[in-house]
């Protein structure tokens, strides 16, 4: 009876052992936050900027290396590329903290040797504390230290998304590095969508601009002297209007990186 027992718990041990190395192995091999290497055999499949981007700091070989928020992820590394004639990347961490950019930092320079790194710097980083951060960025993935990677093979979240970066390739909607991350073909480049994003408090007391008809002028409540006036942006880098298509298609026809109007 005793023996059966411990051929029966022998054999249940086994089979989560091979079941964890099974799960281990295919997390490797498909490497969905690019841990490892950037696949040459799949597109990869962009979902989480501080999942990923210790992956491409180590393994996207670059001279030129763009760091910064959301801010900077519509500048392609094409452009950078481009205007630098060096290879280039882009390292954005959403809302980022000087921490977390200097975990991303950390990496680059620990398995890199790029000539320029260029930082957009933001007002909200600027000005804020490290006591808003969380707990969001994966230590394991940003250290030095092999043994924790296990918490990197051995994870639900992780063998989710191998599967699902080789479902995407199945269907034929992988991502590309230049693309992944950007987010200005879905917003429309005009002064409405900057009034609905913009609150300033009334500090005069005339909470907004008469127009000639006694209606007020503006989305929210501003203070007197806003105006609108044309603003076209050219190329945020090259200096020179970008042309559209495929790669680089604004929404509604505009090249990325032109505005509409803006609020001054």
């Amino acid at each position: 009876m005793k023996q059966a027992y411990r051929r029966w718990v022998c054999g249940l041990l086994a089979c989560i052992l091979a079941l964890l190395a099974v799960c281990g192995a295919v997390v490797y091999v498909v490497d969905p936050c690019l841990y490892y290497r950037v696949p040459d055999k799949w597109q990869p499949v962009l979902f989480n900027e501080r999942y990923q981007m210790a992956g491409l700091a180590k393994n996207v070989e670059a001279d030129t290396v763009l760091v910064g928020t959301s801010m900077a992820a519509n500048y392609r590394s094409s452009w950078i590329q481009e205007t630098f004639g060096t290879s280039a990347v882009r390292l954005t961490i959403p809302d980022g903290y000087y921490s977390e950019f200097d975990q991303v930092m950390n990496v680059l320079f620990r398995t890199q040797e790029p000539e320029r790194v260029i930082f957009g710097l933001d007002v909200n980083t600027l000005i804020r504390d490290e006591s808003g951060v969380t707990a969001a960025m994966p230590d394991y993935l940003y250290n030095a230290n092999p043994l924790d990677d296990i918490q990197y093979l051995l994870n639900k979240d992780t063998l989710y998304y191998s599967a699902y970066t080789l479902l995407s390739n199945h269907w034929g909607e992988g991502d590309t590095i230049d693309e992944g991350f950007t987010w200005d073909r879905n917003e429309w480049w005009n002064h409405i969508s900057a009034l609905e994003n913009y609150d300033r408090r009334c500090l005069s007391g005339r909470c907004g601009r008469q127009s000639g008809g006694g209606g007020t002028v503006g989305h929210r409540a501003f203070g007197h002297g806003i105006r609108f006036l044309p603003a076209p942006v050219q190329h945020p880098l090259l200096g020179q209007g970008h042309s559209g298509g495929e790669d680089g298609g604004g929404v509604c026809g505009h090249p990325p990186g032109r505005a509409d109007a803006a609020a001054v």
